[in-house]
């Protein structure tokens, strides 16, 4: 079956991605199926319905370092979640204790969830789960509301303290659970969790099949030994415009978790075929006229600046912070050039290349014969 037709028939079920020019994952719908039987939180995954999982990346050259699956499940008695992490240097965080302001710094999932969304029952819970290799064990750590005691705030509202008073900041005395298990080959690992409906909605009653709650992922890999990020994606968002880097604060940007009155679906090979046709898409890029993502320091402030395709101004991506926020800034905003229509691309590129070649004092490489003698307008 072709791409395109497994693409219209898993629409229904799961909103992954339109055909486009995109490599890397956009998932904006994650489909809930009903549990199978009894689950048993102890991150395996036998007593899991795998079908409707989604897959997240920000590179599908580097799905098996850094990439996640996400499933979700659920009963009667809540919601069940696991995370299959590619990670080379797996459930490495060195966070000590219930933590949440730091916890996010190395190997860590941060799902932001509402529930009731714009009712009188809301509930916003941003949830972080992770494996402490300081402490020996998981943790799940719930902030509710928004991240400001004061206004103005941000679109995920106020700091709610009446919420964290009531339910707490775990759900162990509501029964959740969550657990881990490293992958037998040493390149992964399995992030398991219940969350209970009497802790995620007010009322404490389950969702019925075709309801929905709102869902986003943010997912963390740390370095070696845990003391700080490697890699991050955003994923679980609801079009192009969702600021990715801050997507904590992006709440009308999050995405959707329906709940499927069925399992056995068909949305695994469906991102499955959707990352096959990315990598072919990425590996077939023409590469003749790449352009820098730099920090703009030295002798690279007087050469490269800042890529403005509107102004035709500019030879690459450069970012002034120093930092994995800032690196990460410019690496979107290289992403987002490659995703404009090849034309409009070709036209930037081969300006660059001619002007490289005026200007420097050792020749550039000589412009392809695709691009035109005259500047474009």
């Amino acid at each position: 079956m072709k791409l395109r037709t497994l693409l219209l028939v898993g629409s229904a079920l799961l909103m992954a991605a339109h055909a486009d020019d995109r490599t890397m994952s956009f998932n904006t719908e994650i489909q809930v199926v009903p549990a199978p039987g009894a689950v048993v939180i102890d991150g395996q995954t036998a007593d899991w319905d795998l079908s409707a999982g989604v897959w997240s990346y920000n590179d599908p050259t580097l799905v098996e370092r850094y990439s996640v699956w996400t499933h979700l499940m659920w009963d009667g008695k809540g919601v069940y979640f696991l995370a299959r992490y590619h990670d080379p240097t797996p459930m490495r965080n060195d966070t000590a204790g219930k933590d949440f302001a730091v916890s996010w710094r190395a190997d860590c999932y941060q799902a932001r969830v509402i529930f009731d969304d714009a009712t009188p029952d809301e509930h916003i819970l941003h949830v972080n789960m992770y494996y402490s290799s300081s402490d020996g064990r998981p943790y799940m750590i719930v902030k509710h509301g928004g991240f400001r005691a004061q206004p103005p705030y941000d679109a995920t509202g106020p700091d709610r303290p009446d919420q964290l008073e009531r339910w707490g900041a775990t759900m162990a005395e509501h029964g959740g659970a969550v657990a881990t298990a490293p992958w037998p080959d040493g390149k992964g690992y399995n992030l398991e969790a219940f969350w209970p409906w009497t802790y995620c909605r007010t009322g404490g009653q389950p969702l019925a099949a075709g309801q929905s709650f709102v869902f986003g992922i943010e997912a963390m890999w740390g370095n070696a030994d845990g003391t700080m990020l490697a890699h991050r994606l955003a994923d679980g968002i609801t079009d192009d415009t969702v600021n990715r880097i801050f997507m904590f604060r992006a709440r009308t940007g999050w995405g959707k978790a329906v709940i499927a009155a069925k399992g056995g679906l068909a949305v695994v090979e469906n991102q499955v075929a959707l990352h096959k046709a990315r990598l072919k898409r990425f590996a077939d890029y023409d590469t003749y006229g790449s352009l820098p993502i730099v920090h703009d320091t030295g002798g690279l402030h007087d050469t490269v600046t800042h890529l403005d395709c509107n102004a035709n101004q500019g030879n690459g991506f450069v970012f002034k912070f120093f930092d994995p926020l800032g690196l990460y800034w410019a690496i979107q905003q290289a992403m987002n050039f490659y995703q404009l229509p090849k034309d409009e691309r070709n036209k930037q590129i081969c300006r660059i290349m001619r002007e490289a070649t005026a200007t420097r004092s050792r020749p550039a490489a000589t412009p392809p014969a695709s691009c035109t003698t005259a500047p474009s307008n």
